[in-house]
């Protein structure tokens, strides 16, 4: 967004009777936008002096562009849940700002990913600013409230953030006009699904076939999962966990009967008892290490499903996946946790990061770094911080991978990722055919772990979506993949997932009809598990159906209060929690929403009066162009 552009949203803002301080914020977005184009201007180029214009660059591609969907942006109201931060990351600013250089010279730019959509409909606002500005800009939609107010429904709840705060949020609560925005995506964006992949295929083999006399198979080459998708594996919740769901209902309960005193947030909140609930879900030892293995938990149900696949690829050597985003490996985890902790202290400190640890420095690991999280917050946040400052941190942050399970680990000393690997090696596999993707750290030692993965010497590979997800090309002899916990995001299953669903499997090769993989998801009946893949299939199934453009409206109901009502119901079996939660929803707040309507209706007025306008000048510049053809045509 343009400096000319944030003058015009705040002039709207202006009329739209804003707030002074939603005006004042505004204001000094501005000024902080212009001193930062100013800083870039004023940046030493490198010796040679060479920029994208003078090299001749005319064309970007953007692989995994999900990876920038940090774009900043304006708004006059709270950030809806979904959103990133309006201040966004230097990163995606630097992309940005290169793309519009390229297409004012009249250049390309490409995106490339399989995940546009992480998690909410609402991140489209940032592909559209990327790549269907000019359309933005043309119907009056480029300010973000303006764009909400045409598509999105939003609503002010009182929610948990990520630093454990009750504050007011402006959650997304429906989506409309989706055909409308569906025809904006689709100006630049080509959707192509599996089903359109598979599609594809077929027609091209079968005019190959045609044109040539052979009889190649139609059917696109990746593997079918066994019946049809994932299977979700049950089991039943153990004495041990029934014991401390009780504890959590308790908590639970208490935080309802002390809503009001905000003292007691600082004690325990949702949040908190949510992700507890998480953890015991995965394993009661990960959140009481001196309990006994259950012989029905989620490490002995896959540990037998992993064995049984095992032995019965073991002419091929089949290999499978396993996936846990809440444990790591146990060796060296103390370390790895402390030295997140000391190197995040230094970036947000710098030379006071010794004195303000202090604060926290008999607390167990997994709360210091809630409280690094907090201070990095208040630190983004802070008019104060410099944009030098601000880069360093986000950039620190970014690269940061399983920090709450390094701290877990360090904590309680329990890894799933031990204990599975010492119960498979007991059942018979060698342990010098487990491998952990955590130990393999520079790309040249993936790559080689991936090649012995292919040639099934590592034949069970476990790891996080953050580290075995996109990129991960281990596909060659997979027969199975296995989730031991549940993501948060509908894109974090994809990316799971698409490591076996995917080209390249000589199995597959070698019988394309009868070979079948499986995909095996272990939950917990009576447990946060069954919550949190009910929540992934809600958001997951709306996402394809607008990708696929069957879809004109939609509600969005995964906001942190949707899961506190799930939770409570499926844990105490007392559906009032969940009738609660559905009167809430009728009762909705609009005053979210107001700012970016009325901007939305000042738009389109003054598109209706200007149309006949535009319409005539246009008209005469195709006049004038028609004359000019005219003019320079042979003979004239």
């Amino acid at each position: 967004m343009s400096v000319a552009e944030l003058k015009g949203a705040l002039e709207q803002m202006r009329l739209n009777g804003e707030s002074g301080r939603t005006l004042g914020q505004i204001q000094d977005r501005i000024q902080a936008y212009a001193t930062r184009i100013s800083q870039i201007a004023e940046r030493p180029r490198d010796e040679m002096g060479f920029d994208l214009a003078d090299m001749g660059v005319d064309y970007l591609f953007v692989d995994e562009s999900q990876e920038f969907k940090n774009l900043e942006y304006v708004t006059g109201g709270e950030r809806v849940v979904g959103m990133n931060d309006p201040k966004g990351s230097k990163k995606a600013f630097d992309l940005y700002v290169k793309m519009r250089g390229i297409r004012a010279r009249k250049g390309g730019v490409a995106f490339a990913t399989g995940t546009p959509v992480s998690n909410s409909l609402v991140e489209l606002y940032t592909v559209l600013s990327y790549l269907g500005h000019e359309d933005l800009v043309s119907r009056g939609l480029s300010n973000f409230d303006a764009w909400s107010g045409s598509f999105a429904v939003t609503e002010t709840k009182l929610e948990y953030t990520a630093t454990q705060k009750l504050k007011p949020r402006r959650v997304l609560s429906a989506l409309t006009n989706l055909r409308s925005l569906g025809q904006m995506y689709e100006h630049f964006a080509d959707v192509i699904t599996l089903d359109t992949l598979k599609k594809m295929h077929a027609e091209d083999v079968t005019a190959e076939n045609k044109r040539t006399g052979a009889s190649r198979r139609t059917s696109f080459p990746v593997p079918k999962v066994k019946s049809g998708g994932r299977q979700l594996q049950m089991g039943k919740i153990t004495a041990q966990q029934a014991e401390f769901m009780d504890y959590l209902v308790s908590r639970m309960q208490a935080i309802q009967d002390n809503a009001r005193d905000r003292e007691y947030i600082k004690i325990d909140n949702a949040l908190w008892v949510l992700t507890d609930a998480r953890k015991m879900s995965l394993d009661i030892r990960a959140v009481d290490p001196q309990a006994d293995r259950d012989e029905d938990g989620k490490v002995m149900r896959a540990a037998r499903n992993i064995k049984a696949t095992y032995d019965r690829w073991a002419d091929d050597r089949g290999t499978q996946l396993v996936f846990s985003d809440l444990s790591t490996p146990a060796k060296g985890a103390v370390k790895a946790a402390d030295t997140l902790l000391s190197k995040a202290a230094t970036v947000l400190f710098q030379g006071k990061s010794k004195q303000e640890m202090e604060a926290v420095a008999d607390q167990t690991r997994q709360d210091k770094w809630r409280w690094i999280e907090d201070r990095r917050d208040e630190i983004l946040s802070d008019p104060e911080t410099t944009e030098a400052r601000r880069d360093a941190i986000e950039e620190h942050f970014a690269e940061i991978e399983d920090a709450q399970a390094a701290m877990l680990v360090a904590d309680t000393g329990f890894s799933v990722y031990d204990d599975l690997r010492d119960v498979l090696s007991d059942m018979g596999i060698p342990r010098a055919e487990i491998a952990f993707i955590h130990e393999y750290n520079t790309p040249e030692q993936k790559d080689k772990l991936f090649r012995q993965v292919n040639a099934g010497v590592i034949r069970v590979l476990v790891g996080s979506w953050a580290k075995m997800g996109a990129g991960t090309n281990a596909q060659e002899r997979l027969v199975a993949l296995h989730h031991l916990d549940a993501p948060w995001r509908p894109s974090d299953v994809e990316q799971r997932e698409g490591r076996i669903i995917r080209q390249g499997n000589k199995l597959y090769e070698r019988d394309p009809d009868g070979f079948e993989v499986d995909i095996i998801a272990y939950s917990t009946e009576g447990t946060s598990d069954t919550v949190m893949w009910q929540i992934l299939q809600r958001k997951a199934a709306p996402i394809e159906q607008f990708r696929e453009g069957g879809l004109d409206a939609m509600e969005e109901d995964g906001a942190d209060s949707d899961q506190y009502a799930e939770f409570m119901a499926s844990s105490t079996g007392n559906p009032v929690f969940r009738l609660e939660l559905e009167a809430s929803r009728r009762t909705t707040d609009l005053s979210a929403q107001l700012g970016g309507r009325r901007i939305a209706k000042v738009n389109a007025e003054s598109f209706v009066k200007n149309f006949d306008r535009r319409r005539s000048r246009y008209a005469k510049i195709a006049d004038g162009a028609a004359k000019a053809k005219v003019c320079t045509a042979p003979g004239s």
